[in-house]
């Protein structure tokens, strides 16, 4: 601010005297004199704590339920994922992407085809599409996860996809335990009426 340009507004926590925390978002503009150098700085702080605690929430939830969302911009082409997301696919956060690489992670000769075939449908009809398909992280690491997306439309058009993608691989082991143990008790109970 001080080469007169506007700072960015900043955002930061602070305690009180009652040793509560708060946080502020404060905002710094010059204020120059008729040469255009700067012979002050005016600060505008408002506080955010509310804004924050649930935007903290947010992220804590999606950490614990392995879910985050995205958003593809069909115009400009444009992708974004939210942090959850950048896990899940095992890559550092932020990242650029584009949809051929998010696809890129989900096997060829079944998933990646099934996913595409969705989102094209999706594009042309606008019907929302919800899947359940195996996966390959950044690191190799093979694991499940559920697709999901909408269009929104304008005029009947598709401009913008959104949805939201979570890791349900405990979810899938214990459905496979489960199938397991029940192919047990029918082969045992089969076994004892003999």
């Amino acid at each position: 601010a001080l080469e007169g340009i506007p700072y960015p507004s900043i955002e930061y926590r602070i305690r009180k005297k009652t040793d509560e925390y708060i946080w502020l978002d404060t905002a710094t503009e010059p204020i120059l004199n008729d040469e255009g150098k700067v012979i002050a700085l005016q600060t505008t702080s408002r506080e955010i704590s509310d804004r924050k605690r649930i935007d903290i929430l947010f992220q804590q939830s999606q950490k614990m339920a392995n879910v985050g969302g995205w958003e593809y911009n069909l115009t400009s082409g444009r992708l974004y994922w939210t942090d959850e997301v950048y896990r899940i696919h095992e890559l550092p956060i932020g990242v650029p992407v584009k949809v051929e690489d998010g696809l890129s992670y989900y096997p060829e000769g079944g998933s990646r085809e099934t996913l595409q075939a969705a989102i094209n449908h999706t594009i042309l009809t606008g019907e929302r599409y919800d899947l359940e398909l195996p996966f390959v992280t950044a690191k190799g690491n093979d694991i499940w996860v559920r697709a999901i997306g909408h269009a929104e439309l304008i005029d009947g058009k598709a401009v913008k996809m959104i949805g939201a993608f979570q890791n349900i691989t405990r979810i899938k082991e214990q459905e496979e335990k489960i199938k397991s143990q029940v192919k047990q008790l029918s082969q045992l109970k089969s076994t004892r009426e003999k």
